[in-house]
């Protein structure tokens, strides 16, 4: 196992936070200090199997520990404080093999600090040696769910040091009778191997499709899927609904509950697809778009809170735009990857900087369904959809300079199929998706070694 950090060289480190604000007071200056201090380590790094490190705060003001990043693995307990004080930072077993880090910051009286940070750094049990394993395949995909009649629209995540995915099931793609409506099944696994049902939402008089999973800023899984009204295969209705882990474990979520659009957004048969969170914002973003309407229009909105939408600007994009994945990149700007129905039908690449009112679009040259997109560790850009002229599941890469779309991969696939989740685990991109290739819509999963995909 490489060794990714030095260890701690002093424990009994102390931190020194100095928060100072000037005025000017007929010519004299006047100084008000406020300060934290912190004794504990400022580099914690812990082995596989987690740890827990104490910290004692000093201050004479109101400090808050702030978590920078959404992955949870990590956590500050208690992590809010009135002058002194102390916490401790929780740090769970690495399941995923790989080495990973994240960092806390502080505010004080409101402000964040910025001229220290705790960086946590955590070895995995994953050789850095296996890239190069000439035996080893490319991918892995197996069935991981059939037992409804129809299971489709699939998501991914890793949350916890566990791994969720989730999809609807219901008895056909389009509910024709009130038995049909489709419920979200929510699936748990330790390893990608051996996966069980963690839960079932559902809400009567709904039909529960597309579900899509994120962490919010205050360390929640959050399902966000589509809630229709049928009547003899015919939509009425749609409403957006959002449920939310009650737990760390992720064991039970809350009743399925609407979501709310603000001014300037349609109501009633919007659809909002995705949502990727800032986390130095807090500010979660998705695309929402107009459903049942043949002039179809999206929109771009954010959240705090997953439950409340605001408009944050109309995209400029032709041809019935509908699901759209947005993706934050490291330089700042928005990425979205979006599909569309109409004239020449090709998938749309836009880009944005902050705060994300105009827009530059590229033309990806082909039809897809059901976008996700995902940057890989080492720089690639990935996207997983349905590519409709074969009707199969298909990785392609997306070069960041052209935004042109390469075929990598094509996973055992066909006919309805596609709606990718897609994370890195490690050496590897897993995806889960759906496929009727094998006779009945079912739900995959694939383990895929990237590093050989731009080597084949």
């Amino acid at each position: 196992m490489t060794t990714i950090a030095k260890k701690v060289r002093n424990a009994a480190t102390v931190l020194a936070l100095l928060l100072l604000t000037t005025s000017c007071n007929s010519g004299k200056e006047v100084v008000n200090e406020t300060y934290l201090r912190l004794e504990g380590p400022t580099e914690l790094t812990t082995p596989e199997g987690g740890t827990t490190q104490e910290y004692v705060v000093q201050s004479n003001g109101h400090w808050e520990v702030i978590r920078k990043s959404v992955q949870t693995w990590a956590e500050a307990r208690p992590a809010t404080g009135q002058n002194d004080g102390s916490f401790r930072i929780t740090v769970d077993e690495n399941k995923s093999g790989v080495n990973r880090s994240l960092s806390f910051s502080f505010m004080l009286n409101g402000i964040e600090l910025q001229q220290e940070k705790i960086s946590v750094v955590q070895e995995g049990n994953l050789n850095d040696d296996d890239d190069d394993c000439e035996d080893c395949p490319l991918f892995t995909s197996k069935r991981i769910w059939n037992i409804a009649p129809h299971n489709a629209f699939t998501d991914l995540i890793e949350y916890g040091g566990k791994y969720f995915c989730t999809f609807r099931e219901g008895n056909n793609h389009v509910p024709r009778r009130a038995e049909d409506d489709g419920k979200i099944r929510i699936l748990v696994s330790t390893d990608g191997d051996t996966w069980e049902s963690a839960a079932l939402l559902a809400k009567e008089g709904f039909d529960l499709r597309d579900p899509k999973l994120s962490i919010t800023p205050d360390g929640r899984l959050m399902v966000l899927f589509g809630g229709a009204v049928y009547l003899d295969g015919q939509k009425l209705s749609h409403t957006d609904h959002v449920s939310f882990s009650v737990d760390n474990e992720a064991k039970s979520f809350t009743e399925p509950q609407p979501i709310s659009f603000g001014t300037g957004l349609p109501f009633g048969r919007s659809w909002l697809w995705r949502v990727t969170w800032n986390k130095n914002t807090g500010l979660g973003y998705g695309v929402v778009y107009d459903s049942p309407l043949l002039m179809q229009e999206a929109y771009l909105v954010r959240t705090s809170d997953g439950i409340n939408y605001t408009l944050v600007t109309k995209l400029d994009v032709t041809g019935r735009p509908n699901e759209s994945t947005v993706e934050l990149l490291e330089d700042g700007r928005m990425r979205i990857l979006v599909r569309r129905e109409r004239g020449d039908g090709n998938g749309w690449i836009g880009y944005s900087s902050f705060p994300y009112m105009d827009w530059e679009w590229h033309d990806l040259g082909f039809r897809i369904g059901g976008p996700h997109i995902i940057t890989l560790p080492n720089g690639r850009t990935i996207i997983g959809v349905r590519y409709y002229i074969t009707t199969e599941t298909i990785l392609f890469e997306l070069d960041n300079n052209t935004n042109e779309a390469t075929h990598l991969l094509t996973l055992p696939s066909g006919g309805d199929t596609s709606y990718t989740g897609l994370i890195v685990v490690g050496n590897e991109l897993w995806v889960s998706y759906y496929s009727t290739h094998e006779g009945k819509t079912s739900i995959y999963f694939a383990k895929v070694r990237y590093k050989k995909l731009f080597t084949q």
